[in-house]
């Protein structure tokens, strides 16, 4: 199981930025091939009780690497990351992208 995995910060604008990412970033990436599973996360605090250092976190799996890459590749994928940087430029977050595999 290959994953995607997105950590936004927290917005300056949140409601503009939870406007934005649902009704315009999600349709895009439910258009990548072959992504078995999406979520994402509203990230409220840690377990002790303190300010997470992350806002948002999204999450997608494919079967493969190899199908994870192409979905990337592909124009949904090259487009949702041409939405990511205007997110990033319009609502000052900082999105840190990661590559994972399950264990």
């Amino acid at each position: 199981m290959a994953k995607f995995v997105a950590l936004y910060d927290k917005p300056n604008d949140v409601d503009g930025f939870e406007e934005h990412y649902r009704t315009r970033h999600l349709p895009i990436v439910a258009q990548w091939p072959g992504v078995q599973s999406t979520s994402t996360t509203r990230i409220t605090g840690t377990p002790r009780g303190a300010d997470a250092p992350y806002y948002l976190m999204f999450v997608a799996e494919w079967a493969t690497d190899e199908e994870m890459a192409a979905a990337l590749r592909s124009e949904p994928g090259m487009a949702s990351a041409k939405d990511a940087k205007a997110m990033a430029e319009q609502f000052g977050v900082a999105p840190t992208m990661l590559l994972g595999a399950a264990l």
